[in-house]
């Protein structure tokens, strides 16, 4: 990919306010959250990027040895650790009378450096640089809109497992080096709240974080639900289930979010018209738990005419095990599935655009840097019907 910087662990930093002719008037953070870095490199992170956020040209005072280590709940022997870092880095300066000041000229070589760099951080398993993959496209909507704005990439893929357990070393970008970030497909409340804390803004493609700080871009799989039922209950369809998704294995399981949005939808439509939405069941998409799937589906009274099924793969799977005991689709059961541009050839799905999806990250990102827009937004990218044979009008 053309402009793109890869790393595998950044470090870490946290922005602060400044105000007035001294650098004073900031918040102190907690440094409790990355117990992983040193208490002074936490410090530190904090105040450069407090000092990198300055916009003066002459130099400006920092607050006084024990009032940091009060802001920031240390010791004045690790602030005095955190002030010679900062000064070995030529940001600052020491001298006796004078106190801490920074050094305008290394403020604007610093800013100038990392001015087009962004962060990306993924998963190993979500495959961001598969091109054919779901998170490959949105990842290429992000690298196709950064090269258009003339912007540097530097992508984080995390390796191993995040829930429920954390990586060992697993740290944010340096806020020295990037002006913003965008989690893909990071559905651990913890990477996005490690993200943030370093002080930059943080968009979270795919996934509804609860976190009002991040933006998000999702795809508005409420909504996808609410139309799937109403497109079946539509062709007289009375008798529905839905499939959802299962994240991780053994004791790491757990039910996709948007998979849980979905659900939601599909029983909002449902009590509408005063329907029971209680054929619910949940399994991995990859076809290992499909047989069961099935045989739950089989095992429903009165027998559904119509299915939703989050994941292609898992339709397609259920599809071909189904017809092993004799139920065909469309003729016995119809499932409406939920695809990308370009997959679910031969099901009725719902198509997102997840390239889009990682263009509007970056714009929303782009908001947030150049301060066009202070408070952080959510937005739904809506989905298209798209009929191809799956589904077939219920005749009973």
């Amino acid at each position: 990919m053309p402009g793109a910087v890869h790393c595998n662990r950044p470090g870490q930093s946290v922005l602060c306010a400044y105000g007035g002719g001294e650098v004073c008037g900031y918040a102190g953070m907690t440094t409790s959250h990355n117990a992983r870095s040193s208490l002074y490199q936490q410090v530190a992170n904090l105040l450069r990027a407090s000092i990198l956020e300055t916009d003066s040209d002459r130099p400006l005072r920092l607050p006084a040895e024990p009032e940091l280590a009060t802001r920031h709940g240390v010791s004045r022997a690790t602030i005095r650790q955190a002030l010679g870092l900062l000064g070995a880095e030529g940001l600052i300066e020491r001298t006796p009378g004078r106190g801490t000041v920074t050094v305008p000229s290394a403020i604007r070589e610093q800013r100038r450096l990392s001015r087009h760099l962004i962060g990306v951080v993924s998963r190993w398993d979500s495959r961001v640089e598969r091109p054919s993959s779901f998170y490959g496209q949105l990842y290429q909507g992000i690298a196709q809109a950064a090269e258009e704005a003339e912007y540097r990439i530097r992508l984080d893929i995390i390796h191993g497992a995040i829930l429920p357990s954390f990586p060992a070393g697993l740290q944010p970008f340096d806020r020295q080096e990037i002006v913003g970030a965008i989690a893909v497909g990071i559905v651990d409340e913890r990477l996005i709240r490690m993200h943030l804390g370093a002080g930059y803004p943080l968009v979270c493609a795919d996934y509804y974080t609860t976190i009002p700080e991040a933006d998000v871009v999702v795809v508005d799989c409420f909504t996808e639900g609410y139309m799937a039922a109403q497109h079946l209950l539509g062709l007289g369809h009375r008798h529905l289930f839905y499939l959802g998704n299962i994240l991780g294995v053994q004791h790491r399981r757990q039910h996709e979010p948007d998979a849980d949005l979905l659900e939601a939808g599909l029983r909002r439509a449902l009590r509408e018209v005063g329907l029971p939405g209680d054929n619910v069941f949940y399994c991995r998409s990859d076809g290992s738990e499909a047989r069961e799937a099935a045989r739950w589906v089989l095992s429903l009274h009165p027998r559904p005419t119509a299915g939703v099924v989050f994941q292609l793969g898992a339709a397609s799977v259920l599809r071909d095990t189904l017809a092993g005991e004799g139920v065909l689709c469309p003729r016995d059961i119809s499932l409406l599935a939920r695809a990308s541009i370009g997959e679910g050839k031969g099901f009725d799905a719902f198509i997102s655009d997840p390239l889009q999806i990682g263009r509007q990250a970056f714009q929303m990102l782009m908001e947030r840097i150049s301060g066009r827009r202070q408070q952080s937004v959510r937005v739904s990218m809506p989905s298209v019907l798209r009929p191809d044979g799956s589904v077939r009008r219920c005749e009973a």
